[in-house]
């Protein structure tokens, strides 16, 4: 039904694909539940939520695994972290970057 509101909140916007959230501030609730809501919404609902969930997934999943790499950065240091997760010290280094930059958007 047109206009209708979706059971993922907020709304699924009439003007484009997007979710209504900051990008800064998903969770994996957040993608859980719209991937949970899609069956009860309508069809033309379900249609704008699905095509916006790639992208949704790729943003969650990646600020959940930048702040899993700071939190494993408290029991060890970046060299060690690196090898346990087989990538670059550079990589460790960019990942807190992204997650230190997530943090002070969300910041007031």
């Amino acid at each position: 039904m047109p206009g209708q509101e979706s059971a993922f909140h907020p709304r699924v916007l009439d003007t484009g694909n997007t979710l209504g959230y900051s990008e800064h501030m998903l969770t994996l609730k957040d993608l859980a539940d719209a991937i949970s809501g899609l069956e009860k919404m309508s069809p033309i609902d379900r249609a704008r939520v699905a095509r916006t969930l790639p992208d949704l997934a790729k943003t969650v999943l990646s600020a959940t695994a930048d702040a899993a790499v700071v939190e494993a950065l408290a029991g060890g240091t970046y060299a060690e972290v690196a090898r346990r997760l087989e990538v670059s010290e550079s990589a460790i280094n960019k990942a807190v970057t992204r997650h230190r930059s997530r943090a002070q958007e969300i910041s007031p």
